[in-house]
């Protein structure tokens, strides 16, 4: 015997069969078939990298008065990484996440990596739309009643060999009286976290710090105090370390109480 069904698997089976005999064969439950359900294959994206860079300016749309450079970094999940936009006091670094429509990254910005005393920053939502190619993109951002753009395009993201040490000295920009401030960076190695050491008359002040890579330059924040003497009443703060590609100089900036402070540097 067997017995066939759309949708149902086929039956088969042997039945012994009397002349002017009934023969019952009971109840036969069939089994329906499971079909295959594919999962949806998620639309194919632009070709980013990682840690990809993108650089461009902001303008107000239909105007071309305002322009604010403008750096964003792709982070190695491709979908959150850093923004930086720089003006006249320094450089604003905000952390980012998002979510993938098609060709388009919807983000917001959250944790502030590092920004001047005189800027406030207030979170905010931006679009970033990429090309198939990934080496341009657009951006944009409606605040305050207005919509800013900026038109990307991707750099080469240069690979910094960064030395565990760095030394140099201190001066605010425009001053060279006095002997500076000793400057001692030493990078752990993650590269981006480290000790800062500022050595004075009372001795040496040593504070860790941890920073994100934006290119060649780190953008790093000071947090625990390892040690300081007890004269001395420090203050976190923020900084920039920018490194030649061979890693064998560098250079140290920080804004603070309306200077800037700056040092080159050389590993030893």
């Amino acid at each position: 015997m067997r017995i066939e069904l759309n949708g149902y698997e086929t039956v088969e089976q042997q039945v012994d069969v009397r002349e002017n005999e009934s023969t019952d064969l009971g109840t036969i439950k069939l089994q329906q078939i499971k079909l295959a359900v594919q999962s949806p294959t998620p639309p194919a994206g632009p070709k980013i990298i990682q840690d990809a860079v993108y650089e461009g300016s902001i303008r107000l749309k239909n105007e071309s008065s305002t322009n604010v450079p403008l750096t964003v970094t792709i982070g190695a999940d491709l979908k959150s990484g850093t923004m930086t936009q720089s003006g006249r006091h320094g450089d604003v670094v905000v952390k980012f996440t998002g979510i993938w429509d098609e060709n388009t990254l919807h983000a917001v910005t959250d944790e502030v990596v590092s920004a001047p005393k005189e800027i406030k920053w207030s979170p905010e939502s931006f679009t970033l739309r990429f090309a198939e190619d990934g080496k341009t993109a657009s951006y944009e951002c409606f605040a305050g009643g207005k919509t800013y753009i900026a038109d990307l395009s991707a750099q080469s993201a240069p690979v910094v060999k960064a030395a565990p040490i760095y030394k140099g000295t201190i001066r605010a920009v425009g001053d060279n009286r006095g002997t500076g401030v000793p400057l001692t960076i030493k990078l752990d190695a993650n590269r981006k976290s480290g000790t800062m050491t500022q050595t004075g008359k009372s001795g040496d002040l040593v504070v860790k710090f941890n920073g994100i890579w934006d290119g060649t330059a780190l953008h790093a924040v000071t947090d625990e105090v390892v040690s300081k003497p007890a004269n001395i009443q420090w203050q976190p703060e923020s900084f920039t370390l920018r490194f030649d590609n061979d890693g064998k100089n560098g250079s140290y900036e920080c804004k603070a109480n309306g200077k800037t402070y700056a040092a080159s540097l050389t590993a030893p």
